[in-house]
């Protein structure tokens, strides 16, 4: 029959190195003497429930990490991950609806945005919208969209005011 408490000492030991720790630095960091951390991982002997509560607080350690098997751990560790993973996909989900947001009303609300950040897209006497070739140095102004060009646009009344600055010292 296999217990639980049988992981214990070769966890604290992973637990302790992986954090960088020495069995004096634990002890003293817990109030517990060097002698007992040796003796736990060791497993000459096993910490009291005070102890142990020392230990996991210390560690922020879960039971599977202070008790579980290798295979054990490594499965939390996976789920763990996992969940990380998931939380960020929903961050960039609610971005993503947000921005979707702005580009379903009608439209002037993101246009106020752009115009602070980006300017006025530009437009010819005809109304046709303009583009620019952002890797070009000549700044040539396009009716036509093709892969690779951009909205041509006003200078932002961000830009302005960085570039009049000492005017507005």
């Amino acid at each position: 029959m296999t217990f639980i408490i049988q992981n214990f000492g070769p966890n604290l030991a992973r637990l302790r190195i992986e954090k960088g720790v020495s069995q004096t630095q634990l002890a003293e960091d817990l109030g517990i003497g060097k002698q007992s951390i040796s003796d736990y991982e060791k497993q000459k002997s096993y910490p009291t429930f005070a102890n142990l509560d020392k230990i996991a607080e210390y560690f922020n350690a879960t039971p599977t990490q202070l008790f579980g098997t290798s295979k054990e751990i490594e499965l939390e560790k996976s789920v763990l991950e996992s969940n990380e993973y998931s939380d960020k996909v929903s961050e960039i989900l609610k971005a993503v609806k947000y921005i979707e947001h702005f580009l379903h009303t009608d439209g002037q609300q993101l246009e106020e945005i752009l115009y602070l950040t980006k300017g006025k897209q530009l437009y010819t006497d005809d109304g046709e919208a303009l583009y620019i070739d952002p890797t070009s140095n000549s700044q040539t102004l396009y009716t036509q969209y093709e892969p690779g060009l951009v909205v041509a646009r006003d200078r932002s009344p961000i830009e302005l005011l960085i570039e009049n600055k000492d005017l507005l010292d």
